[in-house]
């Protein structure tokens, strides 16, 4: 008996599993300097940029320049992703590019010191999937290393 209330003191004060944890859809880091002051928030970092829709070809340009960075990129129609300098880039830096939910078929173009798989810097993009690239800082260009297309 002694053992059920002790077990029943753990959960009722959080000690034990807890059923209140739902989906999180953010990161667990920040998106501004001095966010906190863990690793988290010094090293990681989110990227939230969209496509203008209506204009046949616009350009989103994106500067990471934190240990791991996350971007979640709307694209409505074809746009150019545009990596104009990596000034506080370090090797080994990573950078996770997520396409989210084009309405129709379109392109997403790299511009910059990227290096694409078998150098394609053109990306197809199909209406209503998903697209995942993972990259890494190899000292010069972003290198791709993990793709997953059409999800």
């Amino acid at each position: 008996m002694k053992n059920i209330i002790t077990i029943l003191a753990l959960i009722a004060t959080g000690f034990g599993p807890s059923i209140a944890h739902g989906q999180i859809t953010t990161p667990p880091f920040g998106s501004v300097k001095s966010g906190g002051n863990d690793a988290s928030f010094l090293n990681y970092y989110f990227i939230k940029k969209a496509d203008v829709a209506g204009v046949a070809l616009d350009t989103v340009a994106i500067r990471p320049y934190h240990r791991r960075v996350t971007m979640k990129l709307s694209v409505q129609d074809s746009c150019i992703l545009y990596l104009g300098s990596v000034a506080g880039c370090y090797y080994t830096d990573q950078l996770d590019l997520y396409v989210i939910n084009p309405p129709q078929n379109g392109t997403l173009y790299l511009a910059g010191p990227w290096s694409a798989a078998g150098d394609i810097s053109t990306i197809n993009l199909t209406a209503g999937m998903h697209f995942l690239i993972r990259f890494y800082f190899d000292g010069t260009n972003w290198v791709e290393y993990a793709r997953n297309a059409n999800y």
